[in-house]
């Protein structure tokens, strides 16, 4: 059996700003009543990139901008996103 989820983008409102979230559905059981349900497992908000690969394009050049108006912490946060939407990307294109 496969133990790599099935990796989906999904569209959700935030503020009534479009967003997209990158991550798969799992099924969970609830404790209190025992019924199953279908949960979205986030691991990497997309913000306002439709696709994983347009992130991917995008966020170097944001973090290098970021990083040029010393806004370092904002450029580091951004950093640790974009490494994990790269590990995430690699890990599908190896299956």
């Amino acid at each position: 059996m496969n133990d790599t989820p099935n990796l989906k983008t999904r569209k959700v409102l935030s503020g009534g700003t479009p967003s997209y979230q990158y991550g798969y559905y799992e099924m969970r059981t609830r404790e209190s009543t025992g019924k199953r349900r279908s949960y979205f497992k986030v691991l990497v908000n997309l913000d306002e990139h439709q696709t994983p690969e347009g992130a991917l394009r995008a966020w170097p050049n944001e973090v290098e901008r970021l990083r040029s108006v010393d806004r370092d912490n904002r450029a580091d946060w951004l950093q640790e996103k974009l490494d994990r939407l790269r590990q995430l990307m690699e890990g599908r294109d190896n299956r």
